[in-house]
């Protein structure tokens, strides 16, 4: 069981931010913002006022995250990650 764990968590995108931003200002500073840092929307959660985005690879998630926190209306900038529920 273990070692399914391992594959999982090696599994996770180390390169994918999930990020949050108010539906009063809209998505379009952050889209600006993604577009300016060359990063890549991987999907776009409508319902939710969410975006998940791929950084270029020369870029790490440290600076990444802080460089969206600051976009006007972003709420929250969080790594992907799984979850295992037992």
């Amino acid at each position: 069981m273990a070692a399914i764990e391992k594959e999982r968590a090696q599994s996770v995108p180390q390169s994918t931010l999930i990020i949050y931003y108010d539906a009063e200002v809209g998505k379009e500073p952050l889209m600006e913002a993604v577009k300016s840092y060359k990063a890549e929307v991987v999907y776009d959660y409508k319902n939710f006022h969410v975006i998940a985005i791929r950084i270029p690879k020369k870029k790490s998630l440290k600076q990444a995250k802080a460089f969206f926190e600051k976009v006007k209306g972003v709420h929250q900038v969080n790594e992907d990650q799984i979850i295992q529920l037992d």
